[in-house]
């Protein structure tokens, strides 16, 4: 009986790594595994905002992911040089250290940062579109649907994997 056991499993295993066997994957719990990385969409190490506009106020101002070639100086008129992820390269007088947001940062009143793309669920979100869009300031209006993933900023419903915030203050 044992050898009868060993053998139906090793046959049903066998068939559960050929294509096109799903039922007996199914039966079986075993098949093919896939190893996935998960990947993190963040910008890349060394990244910041860097303001495009140049606005007098930072809050009205928007932001795009980039690296400082040169740090803001006298000699620069306290400018800072980068170049943005798409490639281009400007001279900005506003430069943000962020980070992701976590649920323990958003409370209602808070400023944070967010994309036009915000709503965008996990699955559809890449790694090109999160670095190359346009960011914005708003005030977090609403933390009701934070246990789904969910954040309300300036009355807009957005995902919170992407909202970013800065330790600097902001108002």
């Amino acid at each position: 009986m044992r050898r009868f056991i060993i053998t139906f499993f090793s046959a049903c295993l066998l068939l559960a790594l050929l294509p096109g066997c799903e039922t007996i994957r199914r039966f079986t719990g075993v098949g093919p595994t896939i190893a996935t990385q998960t990947l993190t969409i963040d910008f890349r190490p060394g990244e910041q905002l860097v303001s495009i506009r140049d606005q007098d106020s930072i809050v009205s101002d928007r932001f795009k992911a980039g690296r400082i070639m040169t740090v803001p100086s006298e000699a620069t008129q306290n400018q800072a040089e980068a170049i943005l992820a798409d490639g281009t390269r400007r001279w900005s007088r506003h430069v943000l250290d962020t980070r992701k947001a976590t649920p323990a940062d958003l409370y209602v009143g808070r400023m944070v940062l967010y994309m036009r793309w915000s709503h965008y669920s996990n699955d559809r979100m890449t790694q090109d579109t999160y670095r190359n869009s346009e960011w914005y300031f708003g005030r977090v209006t609403s933390v009701d649907q934070l246990f789904r993933g969910r954040v309300e900023i300036a009355g807009n419903d957005m995902n919170v994997s992407w909202v970013r915030v800065t330790d600097a203050l902001v108002e």
